[in-house]
């Protein structure tokens, strides 16, 4: 039995969301993250269990007055993928999950935040979560990105689109510069 993980990827932020990714050897890498510990995965999925991690990248409807040409029709732009993995809790590693996505999203400057910042909280705090590693085996990406849009129309819609992050993975994907947005 699949077990559903549900992961969204904010717009600009990749990877960087509640898991990371990183090489392991096993698989083709593993997701590294936190879950809460009252969430269903942290005390119902064994270790070891088979996962399908749900990843949402930008996605947004798309307007036919973006476009010149008269009888086109609304449409919706997405990135997503489908990820099969085995799922295992590492309490040992819960600490690093933390300062991780810490400094991924702050990053390592002198201004950034670190959990330090925190004093006793943190680890009052850090008591509600669980690392997780999901080893990798599969993943089925989808993508519609405009890729069967006529030049004229294509060029309209990336040049008009109130969601630039949707703009520049439809012109990365229709480039062939997609291992930029993986």
């Amino acid at each position: 039995m699949l077990h559903p993980v549900r992961r969204d990827c904010p717009a600009g932020h990749g990877d960087a969301a509640a898991a990371g990714r990183t090489g392991c050897g096993r698989g083709l890498f593993e997701l590294f993250g936190h879950i809460p510990r009252r969430a269903p995965l942290a005390g119902q999925v064994a270790d070891g269990a088979p996962v399908l991690v749900l990843a949402n990248g930008p996605n947004a409807y798309v307007s036919p007055t973006l476009v010149p040409q008269p009888d086109w029709g609304p449409t919706w732009n997405f990135a997503m993928a489908s990820i099969v993995g085995t799922w295992r809790l590492c309490e040992a590693e819960t600490d690093e999950s933390l300062r991780r996505l810490a400094r991924r999203l702050e990053g390592d400057g002198d201004a950034a935040w670190t959990v330090e910042r925190m004093g006793p909280r943190y680890e009052r705090l850090r008591h509600a979560v669980v690392a997780f590693r999901i080893v990798v085996t599969a993943i089925e990406p989808r993508f519609k990105l405009g890729q069967d849009e006529s030049d004229a129309n294509f060029d309209a819609i990336v040049a008009s689109h109130s969601d630039r992050d949707l703009a520049a993975w439809m012109r990365d994907f229709r480039s062939g510069n997609r291992e930029q947005r993986a």
